[in-house]
């Protein structure tokens, strides 16, 4: 017959990686460099269509008036179907 043990083995449940360094972070987003932005991942994906894709290409650099006058004449278009 097996004696009572009042505390318990650990070399079946012990994990070193709960004792590791808080603080250190390995992967944070700032330094992985795998991340796209939107306008970069969006610039990469091929378009259907090739005015479309012109368009996509062209965004990030247009300026900030020329980028609103597009949204503006879309959002018109939108309210005169409905």
């Amino acid at each position: 017959m097996r004696s009572a043990v009042s505390a318990p083995r650990r070399t079946r449940t012990y994990n070193p990686l709960i004792k590791s360094r808080m603080g250190i972070i390995p992967n944070s987003i700032a330094s992985n460099e795998l991340r796209n932005t939107s306008m970069e991942l969006a610039a990469s994906l091929p378009c259907a269509d090739p005015e479309l894709d012109i368009v996509c290409r062209a965004w990030p650099s247009l300026p900030q008036s020329v980028r609103d006058a597009i949204i503006d004449t879309i959002h018109e278009h939108r309210r005169l179907e409905n």
